[in-house]
């Protein structure tokens, strides 16, 4: 058989060279496909600087506070950034709580302790201070940064001259005044002995009252104090402190002209209250009410009224026409009752110095003060 080996040489060749063009081509299409996974992963998006401020960074800051409302308040401004202790129960008297070695303990590691303060936890905050060997410049009262009110020796009585009891309040005055001056007398032994209670009725409050919680405006300044707290001891967070804090600010204000626009249902002349201690001044200025009586005739709610005042009260109420008083949740309500029965008046339950349980519908601020109005509301108008 004849061959023709020229024509052989020309298919090998062409062979070869498609095999390598294929190659090529399919080295080009990896190539190609790679450099479009890379552009694809360079153009995944980046966290924005917001987002980024959103990540924690290093462990969260430990807090302390007092009440289980401040607790409320830092939870909110701190956010994921903190980790708080709030020492009062759902339901416990910040007037009388008694603090436990797990207390002490979470004191003593805390970053910072904010009070309500004025005096306010003064029957027990400072000896948990001393055990826990707190540095106090850790330790924030909020009542002193909000423009608290003052209160008079007549916020300590209901016995008004239109009640017709002046001149017994100007007999207990001036017993008070020699009572005042065997204090001055004692003073020096209360120094040596300045944590012991005997005398713990005149030491509930200072100056100024503290109830300052029932006026969201002033809670919004404490607010704002716990942002610029935070912000110290966390610097690289504060622009998040300050933004919760603002966001809060502006859920307090609906919160207010909430209250306002609720408030307006109850003629002016039935905006009288008769409550369990005095606590609500600051809810009374800040929305036109009038405090016509105490049952406990006291800023702190264990001093026992006279069976004089009692029938003082009932006059009152029974002057005025009052509807209702108000109990609160974190005061015995045995005395109330009985002015309740007495003068045909319905007793109603705030919440004052604690916050409602988990699910009571008052276990956050916003929640706690909404359920009050609705309650004052509903009795008066």
């Amino acid at each position: 058989m004849l061959t023709m080996p020229g024509r052989n040489t020309s298919f090998g060749r062409l062979a070869r060279t498609l095999t390598v063009g294929l190659v090529i081509l399919a080295m080009a299409f990896l190539g190609a496909c790679g450099d479009d996974q890379d552009t694809q992963a360079t153009q995944e998006p980046q966290p924005t600087a917001a987002e980024e401020s959103a990540a924690p960074s290093g462990p969260p800051s430990q807090v302390v506070a007092t009440t289980n409302f401040v607790a409320d308040w830092a939870r909110v401004v701190g956010g994921d950034r903190v980790e708080v202790f709030g020492m009062l129960p759902a339901g416990g008297d910040p007037h009388s709580y008694q603090p436990g070695a797990r207390d002490v303990a979470r004191v003593a590691d805390a970053d910072v302790v904010f009070t309500v303060g004025l005096e306010l936890e003064t029957l027990w905050l400072e000896d948990l201070i001393r055990s826990a060997s707190a540095d106090e410049s850790r330790i924030v009262a909020l009542g002193e940064v909000v423009d608290p009110m003052e209160f008079t020796e007549a916020d300590m009585h209901d016995d008004h001259d239109d009640h017709g009891d002046h001149s017994d309040h100007e007999e207990d005055h001036s017993d008070h005044e020699e009572d005042h001056s065997d204090h001055e007398e004692d003073h020096s032994d209360h120094e040596e002995d300045a944590h012991g209670h005997d005398d713990h009725h005149d030491h509930h409050h200072g100056t100024f009252d503290p109830h300052f919680w029932f006026d969201p405006i002033r809670v919004k300044i404490a607010v704002n104090e716990i942002a610029a707290r935070l912000s110290a001891i966390d610097p690289e967070n504060a622009d998040f402190y300050s933004q919760n804090a603002s966001e809060y600010g502006k859920q307090l204000d609906e919160l207010h002209a909430w209250t306002m626009e609720q408030i307006s249902a109850v003629a002016p002349e039935r905006r009288l209250l008769v409550t369990s201690h005095d606590a609500f001044s600051y809810f009374a200025e800040a929305y036109g009410f009038e405090i016509v009586g105490l049952v406990i005739p006291s800023l702190a709610p264990d001093v026992e009224p006279s069976a004089e005042h009692i029938a003082g009260l009932v006059e009152v109420i029974e002057e005025h026409g009052v509807p209702a008083l108000f109990g609160e949740t974190t005061v015995s309500d045995k005395l109330a009752q009985a002015v309740a029965r007495e003068t045909g008046a319905s007793l109603v339950q705030l919440y004052s110095g604690s916050l409602g349980a988990e699910g009571s519908g008052a276990d956050t601020y916003l929640t706690m003060v909404r359920a009050n109005v609705e309650r004052i509301v509903g009795a008066l108008k």
